[in-house]
Parts: C-alpha cells; structure tokens; sequence
C-alpha cells in the first residue's frame, strides 16, 4: 500500500482555499484546525469565525461543533442550554453523531433542578413560567394553549425537543 503522510499545513492551506469561496464543509474543517491547533496557531476565535460562517450554510457538523464549545467554554461562556440546543439543531439536520452531545449534555441538565434559575437561559426561564402559570390553572394545556406555547418557543428560540424536555422535567 501507498503511505501518506498526513499534513495539517497541507489541509489548512487546501481547507482555506475551500472555505474561502464559501464551502461549508471546509469552513467547518477550518474551523476545526483552529480549534485544535492543527496546522495553525490554536485560535478559539478563529475557531468560532469559521464555525459560524459554516453555521450561515446550515452544515450539520458545524452546529455539533458549536455545541461542544459551549458544554466545554472553548472561547465562549460555558453554556449546557445553549450547547443542547445546537446538538439538537445538528441531529435535527441529520448529524447523528450529535446524539451522543445530547444525551451527555441532557444528563448534566437532569443532575439539576428544573426550577433553578441557574441551568436556564432567560428565554427558557420565561417558557417555564408561562408554562407553570397554564398548569396551575387546571392542571392541563388545552389546544388553545399549546398552540400559544408553541408561539412563544418559536419567539424564544426554543427547539421542539428542548421545550418538551422543559415540560416533562415541570411534570415530574
């Protein structure tokens, strides 16, 4: 068999080359290579630039990737909700391998309280109130209700998925 050397250098300069006319992919892979410090200087600005620019083309990778920064703080504020919510934007776009960032992060959030103000955003906060509110009044969400929930996710920014795991953590 053929031998190839792997070349950071190599990939940063053909990922460039790439990312520069707009391929989301190499956006991504750059973005990678500054995370890591693979053939460049290690940047997490540089990181979250080209994360970003592929994040604009919807590639599925790029929000895992995010996703990892913000459950780890890589060069952003560590944020589980906001992690859990590009894990679930990638597996949504059809990147499986974002499951495992999910159900990782969905552990750490379920070793809280759902009433603590601490583990969720101000979006979220204001979604668990008006849902506590809708509860408290007959212990039910009627049609009419939800579909006034579903409204306010969608103003919020709150994926499906993370708006019923907000109502089941309340119910239980």
């Amino acid at each position: 068999g053929i031998s190839i050397k792997q070349s950071y250098d190599e990939a940063v300069k053909l990922d460039r080359m790439a990312a520069e006319q707009g391929y989301a992919l190499a956006q991504n892979n750059l973005g990678a290579c500054y995370g890591e410090g693979h053939g460049v200087e290690q940047s997490y600005t540089e990181a979250l630039k080209w994360y970003n620019k592929s994040i604009e083309q919807e590639c599925d990778v790029a929000y895992a990737n995010l996703g990892e920064y913000y459950e780890k703080g890589n060069g952003v504020p560590k944020d589980y909700n906001k992690a859990l919510e590009f894990y679930n934007l990638a597996f949504e776009k059809g990147y499986e391998n974002a499951k495992e960032g999910i159900d990782r992060v969905t552990a750490i959030l379920n070793g809280g309280n759902v009433e603590s103000t601490a583990t969720h955003s101000d979006n979220e906060q204001e979604y668990i109130e008006t849902l506590k509110e809708i509860i408290a009044e007959d212990g039910e969400i009627t049609d009419r209700e939800r579909r006034l929930l579903e409204k306010l996710r969608t103003k919020l920014g709150i994926s499906e998925s993370r708006a019923k795991e907000l109502e089941d953590a309340l119910a239980n």
